[in-house]
């Protein structure tokens, strides 16, 4: 009887398995499962946002661009004596008294649109060393916008 009880037992061991085995396998599925369900779903969200693949732009007056532009239209603002100029070439134009000047010698682009409207541009040099308050621009840009006149920053290439 004590050889059948150790012989039991010895039969016992050989089916006993580990807890960790199970464990572990049962994991690792949980982990496959959730990897696939996030998968899935990143897959649904990128169909469901197709315009994030690119940007859309829609066409305005403020857009950048590059065009040429000749010499005699860019212009610089400059602060001399107390006052503001525009300056082309060696000319100054205060921009509060010598608008119509500005308009005769032809420093003002005109840009005739394909819609049959006319847009009338001032290019203005970039000048990173400027004395010119931001104020003091914003006050000669109301004269010319109060013109009809529109400022556009250019650089020289």
């Amino acid at each position: 009887m004590a050889r059948n009880k150790r012989r039991k037992h010895e039969l016992n061991i050989g089916q006993f398995q580990d807890p960790g085995k199970d464990l572990f396998a049962f994991l690792f599925l949980m982990v496959m499962i959730f990897s696939f369900m996030v998968l899935i779903s990143s897959q649904q969200i990128k169909k469901q946002n197709p315009s994030e693949n690119s940007i859309e732009q829609k066409s305005s007056s403020a857009q950048t661009s590059i065009k040429p532009i000749s010499k005699s239209l860019l212009g610089k603002l400059e602060k001399k004596e107390n006052n503001l100029y525009i300056i082309f070439d060696n000319v100054y134009y205060n921009p509060k008294k010598d608008l119509n000047k500005l308009k005769d010698d032809k420093r003002i682009d005109i840009i005739k649109r394909k819609d049959g409207r006319v847009d009338k541009v001032l290019y203005l040099e970039k000048n990173k060393s400027s004395t010119v308050l931001l104020g003091e621009y914003l006050d000669i840009f109301q004269i010319l916008n109060q013109e009809g006149i529109s400022i556009a920053f250019s650089e020289r290439m």
